[in-house]
């Protein structure tokens, strides 16, 4: 159009056009905010353990599964040895769990087996037969999904995972498998090595579908399954399909995801800053006191 080929005519006569374009910048930039950022994961020394009531570690046994790949173990003891790790971070907004297992989850192609690996959270809403599952699913979906839970509180075996993907996730953003043997954590279950299996998940995703902010506290167990709808591999502490979680003691001790921030390092710096400056104020003053005349 001839309109648009002079630029003082664009300038003054067709200003509606530049607002839709500017809207249209506005919303693209929008959308963009929402979409999946990659995941940020922590080094091996921020990882947090995963406790029972009794403040040990989760622990599991090995060889109550089978295959391997989806026998979850851990010592409840041994520093570092435990059954599974979380971590929050506050820059990024992002939750993450880590799951041992017993060998790698991974195929000779470096794709994660047709396998489930599942973090069951309660929300600890007062209603206990209502739930969530953060799931690694390479059996259906192959994605990381967030589902509600049903019957949480019956059998282990009973329990009901929900398709109702309030957030899925790219299995190569959000999950990935790390050898053990290649970190502090050590392996020393079986002699040989132990893989840990890592789901994260935007916190705002994880927000908004349950409910939980970063100052509410929640609780988790550890499950694996050849299914995404049901637990059919390993349960929770060496319980079997018969327990249940609630009766039977098979939930972790309860954080909050607030629980793993700490300060930043600029914040220790202005930590470190402030009190050189208090430092050097308190020496000033007396060798002020020093100096000034007796009787002055």
């Amino acid at each position: 159009m001839p309109i648009l080929s002079t630029p003082y005519v664009v300038s003054r006569l067709s200003f509606p056009l530049w607002t839709h374009l500017l809207c249209a910048l506005l919303v693209t930039a929008c959308f963009a905010g929402e979409a999946h950022a990659a995941v940020t994961w922590p080094g091996d020394t921020e990882w947090l353990a995963l406790t029972a009531g009794n403040g040990n570690n989760l622990s599991d046994p090995r060889g109550d599964t089978n295959p391997k790949q989806v026998d979850i173990v851990g010592n409840a003891t041994t520093s570092r040895r435990g059954a599974g790790f979380w971590y929050y971070n506050s820059t990024t907004d992002q939750l993450m769990f880590r799951i041992r297992v017993d060998k790698t989850p991974l195929d000779n192609s470096g794709n994660f087996k047709n396998q489930v690996w599942t973090v069951l959270i309660d929300d600890q809403d007062g209603n206990d037969k209502k739930g969530w599952a953060l799931q690694l699913d390479a059996k259906d979906d192959d994605l990381v999904e967030l589902e509600a839970v049903d019957k949480l509180d019956g059998k282990l075996d009973k329990i009901k995972i929900n398709d109702t993907n309030d957030f899925t996730g790219a299995i190569g953003t959000y999950a990935r498998a790390v050898d053990v043997d290649n970190n502090e954590f050590g392996s020393d279950f079986g002699g040989e090595a132990d893989y840990f299996v890592d789901i994260a998940i935007d916190f705002s995703d994880f927000e908004t579908a349950t409910g939980l902010s970063t100052t509410d506290n929640f609780r988790v167990a550890l499950t694996t399954s050849d299914r995404d709808n049901k637990i059919r591999k390993d349960y929770p502490f060496d319980l079997d399909k018969n327990k249940k979680l609630f009766a039977d003691g098979g939930w972790g001790s309860a954080f909050a995801a607030n629980d793993a921030v700490v300060p930043e390092p600029s914040t220790w710096a202005l930590f470190g800053l402030g009190a050189i400056v208090l430092g050097l104020r308190v020496r000033r003053r007396r060798r002020t006191a020093a100096s000034a005349p007796v009787g002055a």
